[in-house]
Protein backbone atom coordinates (compact mmCIF):
# COMPACT_ATOMS: atom_id res chain seq x y z
CA UNK A 1 0.00 0.00 0.00
CA UNK A 2 3.11 2.12 -0.19
CA UNK A 3 2.54 5.70 2.34
CA UNK A 4 -0.85 4.17 3.22
CA UNK A 5 -2.41 2.52 6.64
CA UNK A 6 -4.61 -0.82 6.24
CA UNK A 7 -7.22 -1.01 9.59
CA UNK A 8 -8.82 -4.40 10.23
CA UNK A 9 -12.30 -4.52 12.33
CA UNK A 10 -13.82 -8.36 12.46
CA UNK A 11 -17.38 -8.44 11.29
CA UNK A 12 -18.76 -7.94 14.10
CA UNK A 13 -17.37 -4.46 14.62
CA UNK A 14 -17.91 -3.35 11.14
CA UNK A 15 -19.49 -0.39 11.98
CA UNK A 16 -16.44 0.83 13.73
CA UNK A 17 -14.44 0.51 10.89
CA UNK A 18 -17.12 3.24 9.23
CA UNK A 19 -17.19 5.59 12.72
CA UNK A 20 -12.74 5.18 12.31
CA UNK A 21 -13.22 6.34 8.60
CA UNK A 22 -15.22 9.73 9.67
CA UNK A 23 -13.58 10.97 12.31
CA UNK A 24 -10.47 10.57 10.25
CA UNK A 25 -11.93 12.68 7.56
CA UNK A 26 -13.12 15.26 10.89
CA UNK A 27 -9.59 15.11 12.10
CA UNK A 28 -8.48 16.33 8.49
CA UNK A 29 -11.01 19.36 8.51
CA UNK A 30 -10.14 20.47 11.77
CA UNK A 31 -6.58 20.28 11.44
CA UNK A 32 -7.24 22.43 8.26
CA UNK A 33 -8.93 24.55 9.84
CA UNK A 34 -6.92 25.48 12.42
CA UNK A 35 -3.89 26.34 10.10
CA UNK A 36 -2.69 29.98 8.55
CA UNK A 37 -4.89 30.22 5.00
CA UNK A 38 -0.58 29.71 3.41
CA UNK A 39 -0.20 26.64 5.11
CA UNK A 40 0.56 23.44 3.21
CA UNK A 41 -1.74 21.50 5.63
CA UNK A 42 -4.62 22.83 3.22
CA UNK A 43 -3.18 20.96 0.48
CA UNK A 44 -2.87 17.68 2.65
CA UNK A 45 -5.62 14.96 1.21
CA UNK A 46 -6.26 11.30 2.35
CA UNK A 47 -8.15 8.42 0.41
CA UNK A 48 -10.47 5.68 2.27
CA UNK A 49 -11.33 3.08 0.79
CA UNK A 50 -14.24 0.60 2.40
CA UNK A 51 -14.59 -2.89 1.93
CA UNK A 52 -16.20 -5.85 3.40
CA UNK A 53 -16.09 -9.41 2.40
CA UNK A 54 -14.50 -12.80 2.74
CA UNK A 55 -10.87 -12.49 3.23
CA UNK A 56 -7.99 -14.97 4.71
CA UNK A 57 -6.33 -13.53 8.13
CA UNK A 58 -3.97 -15.10 10.12
CA UNK A 59 -0.36 -15.23 10.77
CA UNK A 60 2.25 -15.96 8.05
CA UNK A 61 6.08 -16.96 7.99
CA UNK A 62 8.45 -18.92 9.68
CA UNK A 63 9.64 -19.56 13.13
CA UNK A 64 12.49 -16.78 12.73
CA UNK A 65 9.70 -13.98 11.55
CA UNK A 66 6.02 -14.44 11.83
CA UNK A 67 3.71 -10.87 10.53
CA UNK A 68 0.14 -10.85 10.65
CA UNK A 69 -1.38 -10.41 7.62
CA UNK A 70 -5.03 -10.31 5.39
CA UNK A 71 -5.67 -11.42 2.34
CA UNK A 72 -8.45 -11.58 -0.50
CA UNK A 73 -10.42 -9.38 -2.61
CA UNK A 74 -12.31 -7.24 -0.11
CA UNK A 75 -8.23 -6.21 1.04
CA UNK A 76 -7.90 -5.42 -2.84
CA UNK A 77 -10.81 -3.66 -3.28
CA UNK A 78 -10.12 -1.49 -0.47
CA UNK A 79 -6.56 -0.97 -1.54
CA UNK A 80 -7.79 0.13 -4.90
CA UNK A 81 -10.67 2.60 -4.32
CA UNK A 82 -7.99 4.45 -1.75
CA UNK A 83 -5.53 4.98 -4.01
CA UNK A 84 -8.15 5.86 -7.30
CA UNK A 85 -9.13 8.77 -4.51
CA UNK A 86 -5.65 9.74 -3.62
CA UNK A 87 -4.80 9.63 -7.17
CA UNK A 88 -7.79 12.24 -7.86
CA UNK A 89 -6.94 14.50 -4.75
CA UNK A 90 -10.41 14.97 -4.45
CA UNK A 91 -11.64 15.71 -1.52
CA UNK A 92 -14.67 13.56 -1.69
CA UNK A 93 -13.42 10.35 0.36
CA UNK A 94 -16.14 8.27 1.15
Amino acid sequence: MGDGYLAYWPVELADNAIQSALDCLQALRDVRQGAPNESLLHKLYMGIGLSSGILIEGNIGSKVKTDFTIMGSAVNIASVSYTHLRAHETGRNL
